[in-house]
């Protein structure tokens, strides 16, 4: 089953429920998942195999993640040669919540934010760009780009012997293939390339980047976008997933006379527990239930 990860960041003026900020949006298809063993691929398996494995902790994912929620503070600044930096700051919980019916897949999971605090500045005053950047489905349709579906866009390989916070993994690097931004399934820019790092004795990544050289960074504006994940483990429901723990995200425009970066961290995961009790009506003096 193919799977394309298309990665897009744009300007979408999203209401939150305060009913009061508009924010805008990086919409970022990324990567969650893991792999094995050091001087040897793990267990003996080939590449193929080890994409396979990061695949299937992909559906995994997506099949057991619970509704949660989480503390999302975020950091955005828009830089020019002859402009003061332009900061914007939110806080906010972040919520995932699993809409379709169980069983279902892929299933339908939603985003949503409530901004506790603003600092009330836009990026780019006069612009289409207004408020703070936010990230945007990186939750609910990630874990797409190291995965054996995505062989037709990218060329994998793998490096060993590296650390990660005195933790050993590895590596594995990808690049697009010539023209494979033409075929209507890649993503639609050339030379992206990337690296993720994986645990070998977990087959988690701990950490996941993507280059894409040239990208409309802001309107008509062009220029090279770098950004980054790293994971942590989260334990939700006793079982452990791993999540963002940070994202960073730098855009430079081609003539160098703009910057936009964006940080966001995330803390404080928990499960959405959802409770229900039996109120008996006492006019009827019966059991009848209201939730």
């Amino acid at each position: 089953m193919l799977e394309s990860p298309h990665l897009t960041l744009r300007s979408s003026r999203v209401r939150y429920p305060t009913g009061k900020f508009v924010v805008t949006a990086i919409v970022l298809f990324c990567t969650m998942a893991g792999a094995q063993p050091t001087d040897t691929l793990p267990d003996g398996l080939s590449l193929d195999g080890i994409l396979m494995r990061l695949q299937i902790r992909r559906w995994q994912y997506s099949r057991n993640v619970p509704d949660f929620f989480a503390d999302e503070y975020v950091t955005s600044e828009m830089r020019g040669v002859r402009t003061a930096p332009i900061n914007a700051i939110t806080e906010s919980v972040f919520r995932l919540r699993r809409v379709s019916e169980p069983g279902v897949y892929p299933p339908d999971l939603q985003e949503t934010r409530v901004i506790r605090r603003t600092n009330g500045v836009t990026v780019m005053p006069g612009s289409s760009i207004a408020g703070p950047t936010v990230l945007v489905n990186a939750f609910s349709n990630g874990l797409t780009t190291i995965t054996l579906a995505q062989k037709p866009c990218y060329d994998f390989t793998i490096s060993r012997h590296r650390d990660l916070h005195h933790t050993h993994v590895f590596a594995i690097d990808y690049r697009m293939k010539p023209n494979a931004e033409t075929t209507g399934y890649c993503m639609p820019w050339g030379n992206v390339s990337g690296q993720a790092l994986v645990d070998p004795a977990t087959f988690n990544i701990l950490h996941f980047d993507m280059h894409i050289p040239r990208y409309p960074v802001a309107g008509s504006i062009e220029g090279s976008w770098r950004w980054s994940i790293d994971y942590s483990p989260v334990l939700l429901d006793g079982a452990t997933f791993y999540m963002p723990r940070r994202i960073d995200s730098v855009s430079e425009s081609v003539d160098g006379r703009l910057m936009w970066t964006f940080i966001a961290t995330y803390r404080n995961y928990h499960m959405t527990n959802v409770r229900s009790r039996i109120i008996t009506s006492p006019e009827e003096g019966n059991d009848t239930p209201q939730r």
